[in-house]
């Protein structure tokens, strides 16, 4: 049987956003090939001016950026003069690159009107191969995600990559799986992984059991798959996140939103940077 470790988290605010952040902790700085896992929500009061909520422009490079939207709405623009509302279900997914701006505001409706926003940001690790490759930007509406069979009381939604004969609306840039997950309550879902993958499951709510142990509620469980089944029981309604990957056992060399292979490939991404390559947001 797979062994897996429970992981610390550590509280996370982000322009209005608050929550946990769950990778990277006080035990791992990543789990290769996931560099960051953060659960953040924001309560938008009515009449909130979109524009001065939510993340504004920030620059990525090396990695793939991934929101993954469980309430409200989040309005992407970027400097490639990507501009797109996801909803509730949806996933954002980011190739960054050799480097893109981009923001994440609540739609106007949403500010207009008032309530919760609620997202996942993932961060996956690029090839070095794919580091420099022109930034690309994928809308995944929660109707465009692939379905997944599953036992009764258990949603399986597929966001990229292969599970079980399906296929996600995303390649990703190696091999790896994310699987947006729900048990209702009483329901129990077995998943089998490659060999060797790492494995990364974390609950958004309480009520998770993993191989007959209880898993706090915004804790990473993580482990290196061995090929057997790893058995999920609800006893409560619990939405949850599960990842897989090959690990890509490549250097990882990083500075805030910087994701490189190397010192000269970190400078370099600054040097672009700077130099305006990145382009800018048009958020008007």
């Amino acid at each position: 049987m797979t062994t897996l470790e429970l992981l610390p988290n550590r509280p996370l605010q982000v322009g209005d956003l608050t929550g946990v952040e769950a990778l990277p902790n006080a035990a791992r700085a990543h789990l290769d090939p996931f560099l960051v896992l953060h659960h953040a929500t924001s309560a938008i009061a009515a009449g909130t001016d979109p524009l001065r909520a939510g993340v504004g422009p920030h620059p990525h490079t090396g990695f793939a950026p991934v929101s993954l939207i469980y309430q409200g709405g989040v309005h992407h623009r970027d400097s490639a003069g990507n501009s797109s509302i996801v909803r509730a279900g949806g996933t954002q997914w980011m190739a960054a690159g050799r480097g893109i701006q981009h923001s994440e505001r609540p739609p106007a409706d949403l500010a207009r009107d008032g309530g919760v926003m609620e997202l996942i940001q993932l961060w996956i690790n690029s090839p070095l191969r794919h580091k420099v490759d022109p930034p690309a930007y994928f809308a995944i509406e929660a109707k465009d995600m692939a379905q997944v069979p599953a036992p009764e009381g258990v949603e399986l939604h597929l966001v990229g990559g292969r599970f079980e004969g399906v296929v996600g609306p995303i390649t990703p840039q190696s091999e790896l799986v994310v699987l947006r997950a729900s048990l209702k309550a009483g329901a129990k879902w077995s998943a089998r992984f490659e060999r060797s993958w790492r494995v990364v499951i974390y609950p958004l709510d309480e009520g998770l059991s993993v191989n007959g142990d209880r898993v706090p509620g915004q804790h990473i469980l993580t482990g290196q798959s061995d090929g057997e089944p790893i058995h999920l029981s609800a006893e409560a309604s619990v939405r949850v996140l599960v990842l897989a990957g090959q690990p890509l056992n490549e250097p990882i060399i990083s500075y805030g939103p910087f994701v490189a292979g190397s010192d000269m490939q970190l400078r370099d991404a600054f040097r672009d940077y700077q130099a305006g390559k990145f382009g800018e947001v048009v958020e008007a």
